[in-house]
């Protein structure tokens, strides 16, 4: 009986001496997974990727949708009229034409006619001759947007003189006059010497004095009130920038320096090999050297704009 009671424990609890191996056999897994996972965190052991699982993402993931621009500011760059001026250059000259003469007409003078240029009241005097002359200024205007609200910065960069022109007044028209020369040849003559006092103005030195006045607080006070009146903004909304007086570039010194030369010796129609002289040019007044101080500038294709043409860039167009 004994041996059979024996038997049924046995039977009721098998692998009973198995069992008291079991437990020691976990905890010591136990110990090495936490040990492989104390070695992979500290970087000790480059273990490889066996499971999918635990690997953070490449790259982020989601969606960017473009919905368009808009502009904060806008500038243009232009060249200004800010003012007139006017030179004076004395010129007397004649230029004599004479037609060919032959034995039917009889025409055997040397001269036939003078085309002329002198004081209307002394024809022994030099002429006064008026010359309107532009002062320009370039630069950019710029127009922002602050906080909501329209901030514009008008920025006058250098000034120069743009543009002399002879101008037909009264006393300029009676400096002139034909003795009998054909209309044709008076008008070349009046074009001579139009271009060589237009010419004479533009190179000389830059009237500093006169542009000066444009670099005022008083002057850009003046801008300022136009401006805002012009775009309807307050005074406190736009800025003006003070220009410094500017100077010829080379390409203009050297353009400016032909064009006198080609009023002072001209080439014989008759005889291209033989120069003769034409007009003497002269400055009289000024603190610096024509064309080497000069301060010209050709406007060239651009169209010279006054304050109340400067239009506003809209950031909004660009």
């Amino acid at each position: 009986m004994r041996g059979r009671d024996e038997g049924a424990i046995e039977r009721r609890w098998p692998g009973r001496r198995g069992g008291g191996r079991l437990l020691p056999a976990l905890a010591v897994a136990a110990v090495v997974v936490v040990a492989l996972a104390v070695v992979a965190r500290t970087s000790l052991l480059d273990l490889p990727g066996w499971f999918k699982g635990g690997r953070s993402d490449p790259a982020p993931r989601g969606d960017v949708i473009y919905e368009g621009q808009k502009a904060k500011t806008a500038s243009e760059d232009f060249l200004i009229d800010v003012g007139d001026g006017e030179a004076f250059v004395s010129v007397k000259a004649k230029q004599n034409h004479d037609k060919s003469g032959w034995l039917i007409n009889g025409d055997f003078q040397s001269t036939n006619g003078t085309s002329s240029v002198a004081d209307p009241a002394n024809r022994d005097a030099p002429a006064k001759l008026r010359v309107a002359v532009d002062y320009c200024a370039d630069g950019t205007i710029t127009a922002e947007e602050r906080n909501g609200e329209r901030h514009v910065t008008f920025a006058l960069g250098h000034l120069y003189v743009c543009d002399a022109t002879l101008e037909h007044t009264p006393d300029n028209d009676a400096a002139f006059q034909q003795d009998d020369t054909p209309a044709d040849f008076h008008g070349k003559f009046v074009s001579f010497v139009a271009g060589a006092a237009e010419t004479a103005a533009a190179a000389a030195a830059c009237p500093t004095a006169e542009l000066e006045r444009f670099r005022t607080p008083e002057y850009l006070a003046y801008v300022r009130g136009q401006l805002a009146d012009r775009f309807g903004l307050p005074a406190d909304a736009i800025e003006v920038e003070a220009p410094t007086v500017g100077a010829s570039d080379d390409d203009t010194k050297a353009t400016l320096d032909e064009r006198l030369g080609s009023f002072l010796d001209l080439e014989d129609p008759d005889h291209p090999d033989t120069a003769y002289e034409a007009l003497s040019v002269q400055y009289l007044s000024g603190d610096g050297t024509a064309v080497e101080d000069s301060c010209y500038r050709d406007p060239g294709a651009k169209n010279l704009d006054a304050l109340g043409d400067v239009g506003l860039p809209d950031p909004g167009d660009r």
